[in-house]
């Protein structure tokens, strides 16, 4: 189990540091989720090709 995080439990510098991890997870996340709709549309894409016109 992780510890407690709260900011009345640590200092300036140790509240300052978890900010930035906390920010860093929610960057990953939001990076993961646009990656993953991206890879869906090319798959998408790749399955069904758009008809060719003017042939």
């Amino acid at each position: 189990m992780h510890p407690d995080l709260s900011p009345h439990l640590r200092t300036e510098e140790c509240n300052a540091l978890i900010n930035l991890l906390k920010e860093c997870h929610r960057n990953y996340a939001e990076e993961r989720s646009r990656s993953r709709e991206h890879g869906d549309l090319m798959q998408t894409k790749l399955l069904n090709p758009p008809e060719e016109t003017g042939k």
